[in-house]
């Protein structure tokens, strides 16, 4: 009765085709590792893999229809940001609109196997006004078979936190998520590990959370750090088997 392509997970990216054509397009608008889906009425019959690259870091404000792309000669020395100065640039008005903000760095390394993986970052979040209160992000391992979702607040907003592991939601109202809750005076430094299906997860060099995995997430492609207004990465490495890749 119906066709459709949809671009990955989320069912919101799902676009009918019209029954006496044979082809469609859309279009992604952020980097990442999707799995495109051909669905035939509500039934999911085929699937591809989907590597969307950000060639180097690419930082990204969320807009509809078209994001707004800060590219990495545009960024200053070193890791990207997204500053108050760019979305005033750009038109937005703080008092009134806070963004969401992306910085990505998808399919600049080779896929890292996630058995045994730890990847070290530094980060901050940079605004705490208006309805940006709780300073909301995420960082996401971007892995072959589903993502590692690591989000983080200020310490009073964490029963609102969302974790995702691989194809496992977590909410923050019913899983002690208080070790996510962060200070963003100065940087943090997050250190996240995989051993097998164990994941832990390391604030400060204090432990935040851990968890076993259900499932394992396959093989690691990349990185991205959200963030509700703006924010600054100061360091991102994966470390495996014993090699150290700096993410610059």
């Amino acid at each position: 009765d119906s066709a459709f392509i949809q671009q990955s997970w989320d069912e919101r990216l799902r676009f009918q085709i019209p029954m006496d054509q044979h082809f469609y397009a859309s279009t992604y608008f952020y980097p990442g590792f999707y799995r495109a889906k051909l669905v035939l009425n509500e039934d999911v019959i085929q699937e591809k893999k989907l590597l969307v690259p950000s060639d180097g870091w690419l930082a990204v404000v969320e807009k509809e229809p078209t994001p707004i792309y800060r590219h990495e000669n545009q960024l200053s020395e070193g890791y990207p940001d997204i500053d108050i100065a760019f979305l005033e640039e750009n038109g937005y008005d703080l008092h009134e609109e806070v963004p969401l903000t992306h910085l990505f760095y998808v399919g600049g390394l080779e896929e890292v196997p996630m058995d045994d993986t730890h990847f070290e970052t530094r980060f901050q979040h940079t605004f705490s006004k208006g309805d940006a209160v709780c300073q909301y992000g995420r960082i996401i391992l971007l892995c072959t078979d589903g993502p590692i979702l690591i989000p983080f607040s200020i310490p009073g907003c964490v029963g609102d936190l969302s974790m995702k592991l691989v194809d496992h939601w977590l909410e923050g109202n019913m899983v002690d998520m208080t070790g996510l809750g962060l200070d963003f005076s100065q940087e943090v430094k997050m250190d996240i590990y995989v051993k097998g299906l164990q994941l832990q997860v390391m604030v400060n060099e204090q432990l935040a959370f851990q968890r076993t995995l259900k499932t394992p997430p396959g093989d690691m492609v990349g990185v991205s750090y959200r963030f509700h207004g703006t924010g600054q990465v100061y360091a991102a490495v994966v470390k495996n088997e014993g090699e150290e890749i700096v993410l610059r």
